[in-house]
């Protein structure tokens, strides 16, 4: 039987959104002209619910993600429900460790998970990430420093490291 979600638009400083999320947990949060939308949906195997129902879940996820863009945001508590592989959901989870205002690289990454040839596989892993934001994707970067593809678009990759950058805690730790 497939999780039954709800789907809810909501607009940002970056463009529209789409959430999709039970009551308990978000399932995906993107950008809506991401690259492959329709085929991540559908990966997911979930059944977007018929009804039309305002949940809090998505007041909260539209209060954190317009916080985030505001400067007043910069650790996400929204409640996560990874789908993907354990090794994707490892990827992911050290992604997340990634701290606001700094990046790290594919390499890094494999080498904290213990497997320094990894790195593709990490990037594999990171390019099935549907959580535009909140799972940092957009910190990462290549080896020699340059960014790295992006599914929401190299320019919101841009822009989101300098809002980050442009903050003077960003680089102080918590």
């Amino acid at each position: 039987m497939k999780k039954i979600v709800f789907k809810h638009y909501f607009s940002t400083k970056l463009g529209e959104m789409l959430m999709l999320s039970d009551r308990e947990r978000l399932y995906l949060l993107e950008f809506v002209d991401r690259k492959h939308l329709e085929k991540i949906i559908g990966r997911l195997g979930v059944e977007i619910s018929a009804v039309e129902e305002k949940i809090p879940l998505q007041d909260q996820v539209e209060k954190e993600v317009n916080a985030y863009f505001l400067g007043q945001l910069k650790t996400f508590t929204l409640p996560i429900g990874f789908i993907g592989t354990e090794f994707q959901k490892a990827v992911w989870n050290q992604v997340c460790q990634i701290k606001y205002g700094q990046t790290s690289t594919y390499q890094q990454i494999a080498y904290k998970m213990g497997n320094a040839h990894a790195a593709r596989a990490i990037g594999a892993a990171n390019g099935r990430n549907h959580f535009a934001i909140i799972v940092p994707c957009h910190r990462l970067l290549h080896a020699d420093g340059s960014l790295a593809d992006y599914a929401g678009g190299l320019w919101r990759k841009k822009w989101l490291l300098e809002h980050e950058a442009d903050d003077p805690q960003a680089n102080k730790g918590d």
